[in-house]
């Protein structure tokens, strides 16, 4: 499922004011993307300090109580945004970065352009051309006031339909950090589970969980175009517990796994997500 752009600034929305429209930090940023000064004046709304009544938007005020006059001041704003990074980067050359990646970071033009919303097109555009190194006179450099690293920002906002404002179509991007997280959580679980000494898990304990790892089967499927890594921590999984459980007495049959049961699950739900995910790949 594509993100949406309307799901971007939800999000980013979110992050600024609750998704307030008429917050006000006391400090001269305003509304629900908490716009100020420099911001409003890219998109059209002040000049020399002044508001200049666009949208019929005359004061602080007026811009708070003005939903639509937000939602077009940020859309506005972020394509100056994107206008002033391919000044620095040139047309083609911010093209050329988008698809790669940065200490497994994944540049896509919605991760640009909220980073440079948060942290400054600036830094954004000296963080691609370095590709991630600081610089050496400021290890703070790619923080932004609340300590929150360029990458993270890069990461959060990677995957989201913004070609209305950067007019590069959009493609499905794999986050990789966040997927090699995931893999490494439902690695960690597996661990955990396969280690413990309590009484080995009955079938139906099992089953769910194989179920759960089904549904994180079909986003790792989308996002890293690939299998196997999924798959091997699911057979791994099921093997290694019912080969703790396989010789257990048979009065308690019914308390621990059946192998037969519990590995056509197995391959029936490697046939569903692979017939669900890989015409999406």
């Amino acid at each position: 499922m594509v993100r949406s752009e309307k799901d971007m600034y939800e999000k980013l929305g979110f992050k600024e004011s609750s998704n307030r429209y008429g917050a006000d930090n006391g400090l001269g940023y305003w509304g629900r993307y908490q716009m100020g000064e420099a911001a409003l004046t890219d998109a059209g709304y002040m000049k020399n300090g002044r508001f200049t009544g666009k949208d019929g938007v005359y004061s602080a005020a007026d811009f708070k109580n003005n939903p639509k006059a937000q939602e077009s001041a940020i859309r506005l704003y972020h394509k100056k945004t994107w206008d002033y990074l391919k000044k620095i980067l040139g047309d083609e050359g911010i093209k050329d970065y988008v698809g790669t990646t940065i200490n497994d970071i994944p540049i896509t033009p919605s991760g640009m352009l909220i980073a440079s919303h948060l942290v400054g097109y600036a830094k954004v555009a000296f963080y691609l051309k370095n590709e991630g190194a600081t610089k050496s006179s400021n290890e703070d450099y790619y923080f932004d006031g609340n300590g929150t690293h360029i990458e993270e920002y890069m990461s959060a906002f990677a995957d989201y339909d913004v070609s209305d404002i950067t007019k590069i179509p959009h493609k499905p991007y794999a986050p990789k950090a966040e997927m090699s997280k995931e893999i490494d959580d439902i690695k960690e679980a597996s661990k955990k589970l396969t280690e413990t000494k309590i009484s080995p898990f009955n079938q139906k304990t099992v089953l769910n969980k194989i179920n759960e790892l089904e549904q994180k089967g079909q986003e790792l499927l989308k996002s890293l175009k690939s299998t196997d890594e999924f798959y091997n921590v699911i057979e791994n999984y099921t093997r290694e517990k019912y080969k703790q459980c396989k010789n257990k007495p048979k009065g308690k049959k019914n308390e621990y796994i059946n192998n037969e049961l519990t590995l056509e699950k197995y391959k029936t739900t490697k046939k569903t997500v692979q017939q669900q995910a890989l015409p999406l790949i």
